[in-house]
């Protein structure tokens, strides 16, 4: 019951973010869930006995999202940044050449996992029509709009918009159906030793679910994404889903933990709800640059 009322609250709050506030906001509203993910990975990779740095870790995070919206900068920069001060922190730090490692890796981990693949929504929701129609993007990999500090959306912002929608409607539809599917249905584990309580009939059922729900998008509010590509980018984010879910579930049971934390009634903690996304974000990003730019 928590975990439906939580949803009720929050959706509605998010739908009208992305339609009724600009890309900044959503820059903001980013850089907070970042963060707040980040430190609970963090967290999660501590308390399964791994040496980490909370403080870079949590930096680097926050500044992984900044290439997103300055094509100046090659998204790569904060990942390197991190991983020369987590080692040169190890070297000072720890006790023994393991713990060093152990140190960098985490840390970097964090940024990589979480901080990276996050601002992927940033980019997202920064992509413009009337831009694409100018050829005005520019030739960087983040291919986004110059990003206009301003609270305000505006006409330019659909596409945007449009894609960030369709990234949670079709990515959540498929969590939700796999979730219910898989309950009343699953008899067959997914992967018994990660996660014991996903099953191959709740993952069909949850891919299925997201091609679905990409066909729905197609005749709801995204027209101008033709019917097959609303069809097979909801499989692809499916999938996606399911990879970015279990990738946690991982670090989860390294730590012997159920939840990321209890931030979220009935949902866990803030990891616990973008796990989905992690993954699925780059891929709709890549498959917009390879398949849709200037088509839609």
């Amino acid at each position: 019951m928590r975990r439906i009322g939580t949803a009720l609250i929050g959706l509605p709050i998010l739908w009208g973010l992305i339609k009724f506030t600009s890309p900044l906001v959503w820059f903001l509203l980013g850089l907070v869930v970042t963060c707040l993910a980040s430190w609970e990975l963090l967290s999660l990779l501590k308390q399964g006995g791994h040496r980490v740095y909370r403080g870079l870790g949590l930096v680097g995070c926050a500044a992984s999202l900044v290439p997103f919206i300055d094509p100046r900068l090659d998204t790569a920069l904060p990942v390197v940044a991190t991983g020369a001060l987590a080692i040169i922190a190890s070297a000072l730090l720890a006790k023994d050449f393991a713990e060093a490692v152990d140190g960098a890796l985490c840390t970097v981990f964090s940024v990589a996992f979480v901080g990276l693949n996050l601002g992927y929504q940033i980019a997202l929701r920064s992509m413009s029509y009337s831009a694409e129609a100018a050829g005005a993007i520019p030739a960087t990999w983040t291919g986004t709009v110059p990003f206009e500090w301003r609270l305000a959306t505006s006409s330019a912002d659909a596409l945007g918009q449009d894609l960030l929608c369709l990234l949670l409607f079709v990515v959540w539809s498929g969590d939700t159906a796999a979730f219910v599917f898989g309950k009343l249905y699953g008899r067959t584990p997914l992967a018994a030793r990660v996660s014991p309580k996903k099953t191959v009939e709740g993952a069909l059922a949850g891919i299925a679910a997201s091609a679905l729900a990409g066909w729905i998008a197609h005749l709801w509010f995204f027209h101008r994404l033709p019917a097959g590509h609303a069809v097979a980018v909801g499989v692809l984010l499916g999938v996606a889903g399911i990879v970015g879910d279990l990738a946690e579930s991982v670090v989860k049971r390294a730590a012997g933990a159920k939840d990321s934390s209890g931030l979220l009634p009935g949902h866990g903690g803030i990891l616990d709800r973008v796990d989905s996304l992690l993954v699925a974000g780059p891929a709709l990003y890549y498959y917009h640059r390879i398949f849709l730019m200037g088509r839609i």
